[in-house]
């Protein structure tokens, strides 16, 4: 996390070598992605086809960042402080459609239309962790990651969201002339989002 530093403190650019870097041997952020899904279609006589699907994913990462800032002395190389950090977030989604296609005849023409409605939801969680014996970065000419974590302390949870959200929608292809068609549609959507965000009550949208 963060970036290095562009000048040094008495303004002098910094000039760094290409593996130059800010990261500590103990920064890293693992990820981890669950997906189940199912799609199922359905011949409805000769015209129309039904399709209904769904799909669930679950998301988990345990992240140990460091962000250094400041300008660092261009003999000593101090002057640079530094922020680690340790969060773990879980994210489980779920959605689900149902989908209608097919064609009519209207006026001695044959016409198309999708009829349709989606559904998702979302629950969203973040923790974050107290954090002590916190070092200097020290001389950072010589930085080489060797920079001692900190000790983590209690969890605490500072996001805790769950956000729906409905859809509805139509579309019609109507053939008016061999040469010429004209294309109707329109979507309606609700949405809701509640829970806390960072000490800060969150209620709002459509219900």
């Amino acid at each position: 996390m963060g970036r290095l530093a562009t000048w040094f403190a008495d303004g002098s650019r910094t000039n760094w070598s290409r593996s130059k870097s800010i990261g500590a041997d103990w920064t890293t952020w693992p990820a981890k992605n669950t997906t189940f899904f199912a799609d199922a279609t359905q011949q409805l006589g000769e015209r129309w086809q039904l399709r209904v699907y769904g799909n669930y994913t679950i998301n988990s990462s345990d992240m140990r960042l460091l962000f250094l800032s400041g300008q660092p002395d261009a003999d000593t190389g101090l002057g640079m402080s530094a922020s680690p950090s340790r969060f773990d977030a879980r994210r489980k989604q779920f959605d689900a459609g149902i989908r209608l296609n097919g064609s009519y005849t209207l006026l001695g023409r044959d016409h198309e239309l999708m009829l349709g409605a989606s559904y998702a939801k979302q629950d969203m969680d973040f923790f974050g962790y107290a954090r002590s014996n916190v070092a200097t970065p020290g001389n950072f000419l010589t930085w080489d990651g060797s920079y001692a974590e900190p000790t983590w302390g209690a969890r605490s949870h500072q996001v805790d969201l769950a956000t729906k959200q409905w859809g509805y929608f139509a579309s019609t292809r109507v053939n008016l002339a061999d040469s010429l068609k004209l294309i109707l549609g329109g979507r309606l959507n609700s949405w809701d989002r509640t829970g806390g965000y960072y000490g800060m009550a969150i209620d709002y949208g459509i219900r």
